[in-house]
């Protein structure tokens, strides 16, 4: 796997395991704010970063390997 697959692999992983983490618990905005925001900043930050290599993977197919 290359650089790039694999970063993605990695960062796909991370995003996966917050959603698992931090969905079952639908109390959390409430009862502790600060923690929620940093959950949601992180997932905003490696959906971003998903994205714009998604993106590079599709303008440039070398990277797919």
């Amino acid at each position: 796997m290359n650089p790039t697959s694999e970063l993605y692999q990695r960062l796909s992983a991370r995003r996966n395991a917050l959603l698992v983490h931090y969905s079952h618990n639908d109390t959390l905005k409430s009862s502790d704010p600060a923690t929620y925001q940093k959950y949601q900043g992180e997932l905003r930050d490696l959906n971003r970063k998903l994205r714009l290599i998604r993106g590079q993977m599709e303008e440039n197919p070398t990277l797919h390997n």
